[in-house]
């Protein structure tokens, strides 16, 4: 029986793994996202697509006009 539920559980997370980015994303104009980004400092908001899925739905028009400028004046530091 814990065989089953530990398979069970695996098979959620791979689940919430492979959809998490689809999921962020819906709603919102579709993105293409390179999720083989090996260099931590590319992701995150230094990247205008993974930005753009990071930030609150309500921003995304400030974010499309200037995500540089976004960053700034929401004093969010991007090492």
């Amino acid at each position: 029986m814990q065989v089953g539920c530990n398979l069970a559980r695996s098979e959620a997370i791979r689940r919430v793994k492979e959809n998490t980015l689809r999921y962020l994303g819906a709603g919102r104009k579709p993105v293409k996202v390179d999720s083989q980004i090996r260099d931590k400092a590319l992701r995150g908001l230094n990247n205008c697509d993974f930005g753009r899925l990071l930030i609150p739905a309500e921003d995304v028009q400030e974010w499309d006009a200037d995500p540089d400028r976004y960053v700034c004046l929401f004093h969010v530091t991007v090492h």
